[in-house]
């Protein structure tokens, strides 16, 4: 079943604009850890690592809602 059928394509703007910023704290957060201590002691804990998972699935779904609305008008 394709998603539109199951959940209609609805502009998100508010949406749009939170991700990348929220991607590009969580990169400046750990970029700042790793200036200021041994990179393999900060890239060991959890909070680091988890901060780099939502930077990536961030930034790709950021990227996501142009590339869906474009197939939805294809059709």
């Amino acid at each position: 079943m394709p998603a539109p059928a199951v959940v209609p394509p609805v502009r998100r703007p508010y949406a749009a604009a939170f991700r990348p910023l929220i991607a590009a704290a969580a990169v400046t957060g750990t970029v700042i850890d790793l200036t200021l201590a041994e990179p393999a002691r900060v890239l060991s804990h959890f909070t680091i690592q988890s901060n780099l998972l939502l930077a990536a699935v961030l930034a790709l779904s950021a990227r996501a809602p142009g590339r869906a609305a474009r197939r939805c008008r294809r059709g």
